[in-house]
């Protein structure tokens, strides 16, 4: 999993940076500039390779309603 670093001013999204160290300048440049309430936050990023195909959702789905079947039976 991928991660990004967001820089929050004011409780707002400020900005969104690849690595850490550019989001922790910007929150000391937005310290300096008198924001009193800035973060850096890491956050994880999905990526298109982790997104399942239409094939594996589907097989997913079925495999669900397979055992949400087989739990009905066992309470019948």
């Amino acid at each position: 999993m991928t991660e990004v670093y967001v820089v929050y001013r004011e409780k707002m999204l400020g900005a969104i940076y690849a690595n850490e160290r550019d989001a922790v300048l910007d929150k000391g440049r937005l310290e300096e500039m008198g924001y009193s309430e800035v973060r850096v936050q890491r956050v994880p990023v999905w990526t298109t390779n982790m997104i399942p195909t239409k094939e594996e959702a589907k097989a997913r789905r079925e495999a669900e309603e397979d055992k949400a079947m087989q739990r009905m039976q066992e309470c019948i």
